[in-house]
């Protein structure tokens, strides 16, 4: 299947090289410059990225759907704080945009377009109109008072598209996935996951948390949250605790949060042995936390305040571990020399040179809902975290935002692990499905027609770095050892997995008691004293 064919007018230097890098490797486009010669009969849409009436009437007499940054009135902006974005209730407009009210870091100028009187008003700031679509014959044009950015230096496209800016992106990859039609990445659908950092099962509440509230709550209202337990902690569990998240998987489960929960435990050593020694310990003191109470802990990483270097996320795949969430600005922060790709943080995952994982999450806050859409909008998983103190004023945050997100589709409310297990995107290309995996271990289902499988990554990481697991049995015979082409082969309606070469390659997890870190195990029962004792202050004050 060949790549969708945008021309790009005044030219491709119009933006930096980055910019069509990362929309190239988040959907299947290629990009033409107007300055080569180029059959306009083979091109799929155009995009008109500077305001010039003669190039945008050029265009519009291609007959191709068109992307147009439109000549709108302009006035200096009054504005010092957020502004609303207003999404219509318009049915041209994706689901999971439609009748939104979000709030958008300010412009420098106040920018507004004249709809016409056929054209679909698609978004507004305030009353004035920012984006529209209009008929043409059978074709659609999308006009924007904003056109996408020109990036700073160091600035990447997440910059211009997260939960407070996002309004010079999302207009063109909704016109370019529009475009592109069934073409696209096929994605594995909405999923949504509350997470709290430190919680453990010593008592049935944790702080601001009642597991048995928040089991009741997610029930009725549909959600999940996600507790990440410190390993250290596992040296005790209240029945009762046990007792809940036993009985309520659908609404409760847990995942790693570091080892010791010591400050950038995660991000502190480049030296391999200590790397492997404290993660180590984490599995060995959560496989006896799970024999012992039959509790399974998800194989994800919520890394501590947010640390994570690479050299411990390479200890991490090798041990066993499948992925990690870590939101992007944090992992940007602990490891600005890496470059991540162009698409950093717009995918569904960001993924290492050898094949592990980090997948987003975002603050969990009362201006939650804005990160929620875009990652919605993006098909990134649907992460808030938050600390029980984030329910200090009460449950319903949680119900309110669950409604707003449930709002967006029919989103699936599940552990970290079946957030894992299911992130990759596919599309058909022929028999073969190509697969692009966002986690170290992904469980693929193999469509009608399908009899091969191909991998394909970013440029930083090689195809090479994942493997089928199980090799599918053609006409009652394994595949010879080397036979790359029966290695690639699968079958119809069969579920495979998918999994990075190195996860779990140095074997099973490490078995026996280790001594306790007195100093680790010190600072951890502070601060849950701490943490206990604050509903108790705040209903004393």
């Amino acid at each position: 299947m060949s790549d969708t064919k945008v021309l790009v007018l005044p030219g491709l230097d119009h933006m930096p090289g980055n910019v069509w890098a990362a929309l190239r490797e988040i959907l299947p486009i290629s990009f033409e410059d107007a300055g080569t010669r180029c059959d306009i009969t083979n091109i799929d849409a155009i995009l008109v990225l500077r305001a010039d009436d003669l190039q945008a009437e050029f265009a519009l007499r291609t007959g191709k759907p068109c992307f147009i940054v439109g000549t709108p009135e302009s006035h200096a902006s009054t504005s010092t704080g957020e502004v609303e974005v207003r999404f219509e209730d318009a049915g041209v407009l994706d689901s999971r945009l439609r009748g939104q009210r979000l709030a958008h870091t300010p412009f420098e100028e106040r920018r507004s377009l004249q709809p016409r009187s056929h054209d679909t008003v698609c978004a507004c700031i305030g009353d004035a109109p920012v984006w529209l679509q209009r008929p043409d014959s059978a074709v659609t044009h999308d006009i924007v008072a904003y056109g996408p950015p020109h990036l700073k230096q160091g600035e990447s496209l997440l910059d211009h598209c997260h939960g407070t800016r996002f309004l010079q992106v999302v207009p063109l990859v909704h016109f370019l996935r529009r475009v592109l039609g069934a073409r696209g990445w096929s994605t594995p659908g909405l999923r949504a996951c509350f997470m709290f950092d430190d919680p453990n099962l010593h008592w049935p509440t944790y702080g601001h948390i009642s597991y048995s509230s928040l089991a009741k709550a997610g029930r009725e209202e549909r959600f999940h949250a996600a507790m990440a337990m410190v390993p250290l902690d596992c040296w005790f569990e209240h029945p009762r605790a046990l007792e809940l998240f036993r009985a309520h998987p659908d609404q409760l489960s847990l995942l790693f949060h570091g080892s010791h929960h010591l400050y950038a435990e995660l991000a502190s050593s480049t030296e391999q042995s200590a790397n492997s020694a404290l993660i180590a310990d984490a599995f060995a003191r959560i496989s006896r936390f799970e024999a012992r109470t039959g509790v399974a802990v998800n194989r994800s990483m919520a890394a501590p305040h947010g640390a994570c270097s690479l050299p411990m996320m390479h200890v991490m795949l090798t041990l066993g571990m499948e992925g990690a969430c870590i939101s992007p600005w944090s992992l940007r922060l602990w490891n600005p020399d890496h470059d991540w790709g162009p698409a950093f943080g717009l995918s569904i995952a960001e993924l290492t040179t050898d094949g592990f994982a980090v997948l987003p999450r975002f603050r969990l806050g009362s201006g939650a809902l804005g990160d929620a859409v875009l990652a919605a909008f993006l098909d990134r998983p649907i992460v808030p975290v938050g600390h029980h103190n984030t329910l200090a004023e009460g449950i319903d945050l949680l119900t309110n935002l669950a409604r707003d997100i449930n709002v967006l589709g029919d989103v699936r409310w599940c552990s970290m692990r079946e957030i894992q297990q299911s992130n990759y995107l596919s599309r058909r290309t022929g028999s073969t499905l190509v697969v692009r995996p966002g986690a170290a271990r992904v469980r693929v289902c193999v469509p009608d027609g399908v009899d091969r499988l191909e991998v394909e990554t970013p440029a930083h990481c090689a195809t090479s770095n994942f493997q089928i697991e199980q090799a599918t049995i053609k006409n009652g015979r394994l595949p010879k050892a080397g036979d790359t082409e029966a290695k690639n082969s699968v079958r119809a309606g069969e579920r495979i997995w998918l999994s990075a070469v190195l996860l779990g390659s140095h074997g099973a997890t490490p078995s026996g008691r280790r001594p306790l870190p007195a100093r680790a195990l010190a600072r951890r029962l502070l601060c849950e004293a701490r943490d206990r004792l604050q509903p108790l202050v705040k209903a004393a004050t």
